[in-house]
């Protein structure tokens, strides 16, 4: 499941029980997650000392920076028409 939320503490859970030696697979099947996840989420603080590090994949992308935004907040103030004014109420 694309970016489906897992908590950190669920995650920290299912390290401690790998620990203990329990199977991954197990694991996976009483927390309600992949063993992939599990391995992933392994890789993740392995490589980033995170178990969920910053990913673009769940988040829009802002194509826009608040420099230009500002400058469409006043351009819209200057050219404002009545139909705009409504249109911007809703």
């Amino acid at each position: 499941m694309i970016c489906h939320y897992i908590t950190v503490d669920m995650k920290q859970r299912a390290f401690q029980l790998t620990d203990l030696g329990w199977d991954t697979n197990k694991i996976a099947a009483i927390l309600g997650v992949s063993a992939k996840g599990i391995g992933r989420w392994e890789g993740n603080y392995a490589t980033h000392g995170v178990v969920n590090p910053k990913s673009l994949l769940c988040s829009r992308l802002r194509i826009l920076n608040a420099e230009i935004v500002e400058e469409m907040r006043q351009l819209i103030e200057e050219t404002s028409s009545p139909f705009l004014d409504e249109w911007l109420a809703l």
